[in-house]
């Protein structure tokens, strides 16, 4: 049980990361930013636009991950309301 409670937790955790206004806001202005500056580099700025690329796409998995944290974390809330109300 300490494990399913964990999940809950850190699923609470990144939910209430994920919708703070503040996540929301600085998401939206950092993938704002790398896609300009790639969008604005030169094609014979190959090293740069490929490490603006490669922040985007790490950004995304984070994001990626933090709502697969907050999924388990309710997965897990529901396998502990189960357990809670077969006793």
């Amino acid at each position: 049980m300490p494990d399913l409670e964990q999940e809950v937790i850190r699923g609470h955790e990144a939910e209430r990361i994920m919708r703070s206004p503040l996540w929301n806001e600085a998401w939206v202005v950092y993938e704002e930013r790398l896609t300009s500056s790639w969008a604005q580099s030169g094609t014979d700025q190959t090293d740069q636009r490929e490490r603006i690329w490669l922040a985007l796409q790490i950004a995304r998995k984070v994001k990626n991950h933090l709502e697969s944290i907050m999924k388990t974390g309710q997965l897990a809330q529901k396998q502990v309301e189960g357990l809670n109300h077969g006793k």
